[in-house]
């Protein structure tokens, strides 16, 4: 039973459970718990508490039962529940043991509710529970986790004082917390000390400090990190080559990245979805498209895909270098998502595709996309790039018939047009439908009420600047 609590096989075990009560073996609160903590595991909060109430009823309960549940809770984000079940332990005659308080301690940091948990780490000092070393490991993880690390610090000392000797868990949450407030040299120190007192780094340790030194753009100090967990015996894991080969790429060191890459997959593990897009945003950053192209390949041959985000990064770069035919290739071998279609009608826009790009926007409209301001902004911005006012227009009207809200690239576009078409035209043809009210007078206001004012400036050779101005505080 206990097995398959272990791998979620609860549906298994219970029915081992009412098996063993249907031949007249009446299950301890051992089995009982064992059941609570499988139901636990497995997230199905709805069959545990069921379990609970039935434990309840029967009398089969402990300490041990209302921690499980607290726990469960907790995994489940009900931190509200979890609370009323330790409150509920005293109503049932039973004092909260030191799991108990911890349990209850850690959940509570967890979701940095800090105040709440100093709150029953005093209470649990008064009820006269000693407090050990998880205990403290709970609260000063709260501390760092909420940027509170003076109070960190005091609490680990107070924690010293008491003659309780920090473990590797302490160390790191406290070279995290230093870690994340851009306290370079605390963090170091804190390395060191831990080191003096002869606690030995873990791989999270290291995960940690590598990737300080990468946000520094300190890679050879990563690297060095990364060389002297592996000497200590620390295996890599996939956090470690993550970290390391954002932090190539992130200053360009594509081929130091591919090689970690390489590393990475002898050492069995598979890359993640970011490592991947990392990678792929490397090589597209230096320009060598065609190198991408063959780090793709060599992906889908290994089972690896890569994310839609990899795919539009790679796209635009493509159009970028005048790759028209392997883009076109690229977007029809993809599930294409908005950003995927609006990078290629901005480069069939800017290519001087505009049927295709018109087709494409179709394409968007029949499949239910959602069509976003960029998309308006892109389509309309490429026809007035080709003088084609009237289709501009159309996809304008089309715009606010949608209720796409326009942003300032909008506007600059309709100061582009009212800069090319005749007065008359555009008081006809602008939507009217870009409203805003007053505030102070509480009348409606639209685009075409602007006019008389933009003509003047475009007649006497007025700064479209000062034109575009009006139009963003128009819009604001």
């Amino acid at each position: 039973m206990n097995v398959l609590c272990k791998y979620g096989k609860t549906k298994d075990a219970q029915r081992f459970l009412e098996m063993m009560i249907q031949r007249g073996n009446q299950p301890d609160i051992i089995t009982y718990n064992t059941m609570l903590s499988g139901y636990c595991l497995a997230g199905q909060m709805d069959g545990a508490l069921k379990l609970f109430d039935s434990m309840e009823a029967k009398g089969l309960y402990d300490s041990i039962s209302y921690t499980v549940l607290i726990n469960g809770n907790f995994k489940s984000g009900k931190i509200d529940e979890a609370i009323r079940i330790f409150q509920k332990m005293s109503y049932k005659g039973l004092k909260p043991t030191i799991d108990a308080y911890n349990t209850l301690l850690g959940g509570l940091c967890q979701f940095r509710k800090v105040e709440a948990a100093q709150n029953l780490f005093n209470e649990m000092v008064e009820q006269g529970i000693s407090p050990n070393v998880v205990t403290y490991n709970s609260i000063i993880y709260g501390l760092c986790n909420s940027g509170m690390l003076e109070e960190a610090t005091r609490v680990f000392d107070e924690m010293v004082h008491r003659g309780i000797t920090p473990n590797v868990i302490t160390y790191n949450h406290l070279i995290q917390g230093f870690c994340n407030s851009g306290q370079l040299k605390e963090m170091i120190r804190c390395f060191y000390e831990m080191m003096e007192q002869r606690i030995s780094p873990n791989i999270m340790t290291f995960n940690i400090l590598i990737d300080a030194s990468c946000k520094e753009g300190k890679i050879r100090e990563a690297h060095a990190l990364f060389v002297q967990m592996i000497h200590r015996g620390e295996e890599p894991n996939r956090t470690s080559y993550k970290i390391l080969i954002g932090g190539y790429t992130s200053v360009g060191l594509v081929d130091d990245a591919l090689k970690l890459f390489h590393y990475m997959l002898a050492d069995g593990l598979i890359p993640d979805d970011l490592t991947c897009n990392m990678l792929i945003n490397g090589h597209c950053k230096t320009k060598r498209i065609d190198e991408t192209l063959r780090f793709i390949q060599e992906m889908h041959n290994k089972g690896l895909k890569p994310i839609i985000s990899s795919y539009n990064t790679l796209l635009h770069r493509l159009w970028e270098s005048g790759q028209v035919e392997a883009a076109k290739t690229l977007f029809n071998d993809i599930a294409p998502d908005v950003v995927t279609f609006n990078t290629m009608i901005n480069g069939l826009c800017k290519g001087g595709f505009l049927q295709e790009a018109n087709e494409l926007f179709s394409q968007m409209e029949e499949k239910g996309y959602l069509l976003n301001t960029v998309t308006f902004n892109t389509i309309i911005h490429g026809f007035c790039l080709k003088n084609e006012m009237h289709s501009a227009m159309k996809f304008l009207h089309k715009m606010a018939e949608r209720n796409v809200p326009p942003d300032t690239c909008t506007l600059s576009i309709i100061v582009d047009l009212l800069s090319k078409v005749q007065y008359q035209e555009i008081m006809e043809s602008l939507p009217k439908t870009f409203l805003r009210e007053d505030e102070q007078e509480g009348d409606i206001m639209n685009i075409s009420s602007l006019i008389p004012s933009i003509k003047g400036h475009l007649t006497s050779g007025g700064d479209l600047g000062k034109l575009y101005i009006k139009l963003k505080k128009f819009i604001e």
